[in-house]
């Protein structure tokens, strides 16, 4: 088998690792507030981040 340019013999411990992580930011903003209607906006970033690690 090969993964990331190296080959892997079969028969042979194989040892696999993996690891993800995500992170989220937010921002958001009140543009009116009245009595009976409120008006908010915002944005989302959203990130993954992956590892992947045979040995």
């Amino acid at each position: 088998m090969a993964f990331a340019g190296e080959t892997f013999a079969a028969g042979v411990t194989t040892d696999a690792a993996y690891e993800f992580s995500s992170y989220r930011v937010t921002y958001r903003y009140r543009f009116f507030r009245g009595s009976t209607w409120t008006w908010k906006g915002g944005v989302t970033a959203f990130v993954r981040d992956a590892r992947i690690a045979l040995e």
